[in-house]
């Protein structure tokens, strides 16, 4: 991290040329490419030190206002590093789940809905309860009032497709691509920091298999319980859509 103060009337062009130098003096002597970012304190706007006469490979070194803002970046960018070590997880697949059954029942309501194509439906609660059904989700009795409440959203994006949002009781969320892995559910484990998530987490699971297998799913909107089992404490809300669903392809 290479830090300047500007003061006065200066010239930036000569530090930024001892910059450059230096990088590629280090680079020719150890042959290790050291990331490098700048604060160049007093300068307006973005330094850019790629050397035009062609003498380098036009490296650039992103140029910050404050050096708490540089360390920031270099901060997420090792947990970037780190995260790109991981080993991909496997998806997240119930063998229990009736997926014939649940497009029989979408396909249906949208023939009875109307004739009209990219139309967004709400299923009713006798409806929205028999497709959770068909993934092992469903609604439980009592609940007890000690158990904490967590609602599940799924949404659509238009970059990313569905987006899963878990809303715990203090407003915090977390957000997910679908499909699930088992690494997600490590990670949601973490950031819930309850030690009785597996019903919520299983739930999660059913939920990414569900958007999988049904691609007219449009919205979801669930309450479950951080109790051992997947189980529902209210009404769901569930939204599909007819015509033709585009998610992204990678």
């Amino acid at each position: 991290l290479v830090g300047f103060a500007c003061v006065g009337d200066c010239d930036t062009e000569p530090v930024a040329e001892a910059i450059r130098e230096g990088v590629n003096k280090a680079f020719a002597k150890t042959g290790i490419e050291k990331p490098v970012l700048l604060c160049l304190m007093g300068a307006i706007g973005a330094i850019s030190l790629v050397d035009e006469s062609g003498k380098d490979s036009g490296k650039k070194f992103p140029a910050f206002r404050f050096p708490e803002s540089a360390v920031n970046a270099l901060g997420r960018i090792v947990k970037y590093v780190e995260f790109r070590k991981k080993q991909p997880g496997k998806l997240l697949w119930y063998k229990d789940v009736k997926a014939e059954k649940a497009r029989e029942l979408v396909s249906g309501l949208i023939a009875k809905s109307s004739s009209v194509d990219d139309k967004v439906i709400k299923l009713n609660k006798k409806s929205a309860s028999g497709l959770l059904e068909c993934f092992g989700i469903l609604k439980s009795g009592k609940i007890p009032k000690s158990s904490p409440i967590i609602k599940i959203k799924v949404k659509p994006d238009q970059l990313f497709g569905p987006l899963l949002e878990i809303i715990l009781e203090n407003t915090r969320s977390i957000f997910r691509i679908t499909p699930l892995t088992e690494r997600d559910l490590e990670e949601i484990k973490k950031q819930l920091g309850s030690a009785k998530s597996k019903g919520v987490l299983e739930i999660l699971g059913r939920v990414s298999q569900m958007i999988e297998e049904l691609p007219w799913l449009w919205e979801v909107e669930l309450q479950v319980t951080t109790l051992a089992k997947p189980l529902l404490i209210s009404d769901p809300i569930i939204k599909i859509k007819s015509g033709d669903i585009i998610r992204p392809t990678y």
